[in-house]
């Protein structure tokens, strides 16, 4: 009789599904789990939509990881107190996500399938996560198709290749440029990319060719040229813009900017130290 008793109390205590943990806050469907020493993705409501998972101790993204939040939109796995795994496949049912976030992991790793399944990520921060140029140069970014701002700030980045997830980034901008029949595309030049490396790939050189384009300075003493320069650019587009929505049928959809503010690549430093 005993153990009968012994037998239902455990059944009932294995079957009985694990709660949020106290501290953690829900907000609606949004999940703040930052900095709970956390060493693994805890059990949430499957509905949220946004989930912080900021300053755990979490060693490890995996497949089953986050299976169960198909809904999520938004997901903070920045600044881990350990190093950060991610394995392959484990976004695949997140379909939905738009901003994920993995910033301030330092050493992260990354599978070469990490980011499958992301098709509708427009934002992705990997800034100071010791990253080398293999994160731009091998397919790790080619499953990220709509995506839209890419943060590389403070890695170990020393050399952009034009021939590979660059090239594929500038032909799909400029693809999306053509189909929603805009004007809006401003080129920047991160980097020791000579001249020559840019004029011989087919799409890069035709863009050069006829719009301005602007390359980081080296100098922190150019900056404040530079973001002036490139506030010009993005307004002087999004005038263009407007302007064609307003009155399509006396702009063409590829008007040009004028020719007097082109700036060639190789003389870019020398405006900015004049």
């Amino acid at each position: 009789m005993w153990l009968l008793a012994l037998q239902l109390i455990c059944a009932a205590f294995y079957l009985q599904p694990a709660a949020c943990h106290p501290s953690f806050q829900l907000r609606g469907q949004k999940a703040y789990c930052a900095d709970q020493n956390l060493t693994w993705v805890p059990v949430l409501p499957p509905n949220i939509t946004h989930l912080y998972l900021d300053r755990n101790f979490i060693h490890e993204i995996n497949r089953t990881s986050l299976r169960d939040f198909e809904e999520l939109q938004k997901l903070d796995l920045g600044s881990q107190k350990v190093v950060l795994t991610i394995r392959n496949d484990s976004f695949l049912r997140q379909r939905k996500l738009t901003t994920l976030v993995l910033g301030g992991n330092v050493g992260l790793k990354l599978e070469p399938r990490a980011f499958a399944g992301l098709v509708r990520l427009g934002d992705l921060w990997l800034d100071h996560c010791s990253l080398t140029d293999s994160i731009l140069a091998e397919n790790y970014l080619e499953p990220l198709l709509s995506l839209e701002r890419l943060n590389l700030y403070g890695n170990n980045i020393v050399r952009l290749n034009p021939d590979g997830w660059c090239l594929e980034a500038f032909t799909l901008a400029q693809g999306r440029m053509l189909e929603e029949l805009t004007n809006v595309l401003v080129m920047l030049v991160v980097g020791k990319v000579a001249h020559y490396q840019l004029m011989k790939c087919n799409a890069v050189r035709a863009f050069v060719q006829r719009r301005e384009y602007l390359t980081w300075p080296e100098d922190p003493q150019d900056l404040e040229w530079f973001y002036e320069r490139l506030v010009s650019l993005i307004l002087r587009d999004t005038k263009v813009k407007k302007f064609v929505e307003d009155k399509p049928e006396f702009v063409k959809p590829d008007c040009q900017p004028p020719a007097k503010d082109k700036i060639p690549l190789e003389n870019i430093g020398v405006v900015a130290n004049s």
